[in-house]
């Protein structure tokens, strides 16, 4: 159980998105000892992102020694502590911009050894590109897809744990940034309910050429907890 944070914002966030952070990838030892370090809420980007350079450290070190699995778990922690990083503290540009880019690069340097592997796709839509995850179960022909629709502070790189469920069952995946999340609020999207599930209807179409069944496809939007 978490201890009680000197902070209210803090102490709120730990307590109820604890559970959101482990399961998708935030190990219960980063929680705690991050937790530690954080003394208020204006520390929570910073020290989330000192725990994901971290990780992001020993992936390089096991990358150039060629352990590439022991890089893309570590490449997958490092990704995650950005995000929970910055998603969570937006009123600090300086931090929180920098913190979104790296979970980016984190995600995309671990994407081609999942177990399936994750591939990129760009779905394009108005005046600019959502970026979206493909994986194929191995062994399946043509099969059916669960397209993932986000939440509001949610990215596509968040996902993998949820998709690990459907893809050992035999579902693709297919998982993206819609309009003003993730990368496309870089290029000026806005989140607006309507252009999101058109967004989500261009993904489907997308797929129609990926070696899945798009007629079957589903969507399901990632749960939000403790919002």
């Amino acid at each position: 159980m978490l201890a009680k944070h000197p902070d209210p914002t803090v102490d709120h966030v730990l307590k109820t998105w604890a559970p959101r952070m482990i399961v998708q990838g935030i190990d219960y030892n980063d929680l705690m000892t991050t937790g530690e370090r954080i003394r208020s809420w204006d520390d929570w980007c910073r020290e989330w992102c000192v725990t994901a350079a971290g990780h992001e450290q020993f992936a390089r070190k096991a990358e150039a020694a060629g352990n590439r699995e022991s890089a893309s778990e570590a490449y997958l922690m490092a990704s995650m502590a950005y995000h929970f990083g910055c998603n969570n503290s937006p009123q600090n540009l300086d931090e929180y911009i920098p913190a979104a880019k790296k979970r980016v690069e984190c995600y995309a340097k671990a994407a081609p050894y999942l177990n399936p592997p994750a591939v990129r796709h760009e779905v394009p839509f108005e005046n600019f590109h959502m970026p979206a995850y493909l994986r194929i179960p191995a062994g399946v022909t043509k099969p059916p897809v669960v397209i993932t629709i986000s939440g509001l502070e949610s990215t596509k790189e968040e996902a993998r744990t949820m998709e690990d469920g459907f893809l050992r069952r035999g579902i693709a995946t297919f998982t993206f940034d819609g309009p003003g999340q993730g990368e496309t609020w870089f290029q000026g999207g806005l989140i607006v309910t309507a252009p999101f599930f058109c967004g989500s209807a261009l993904g489907r179409d997308n797929l129609t050429e990926q070696g899945v069944d798009a007629h079957t496809s589903r969507p399901r939007a990632l749960p939000q907890v403790g919002n």
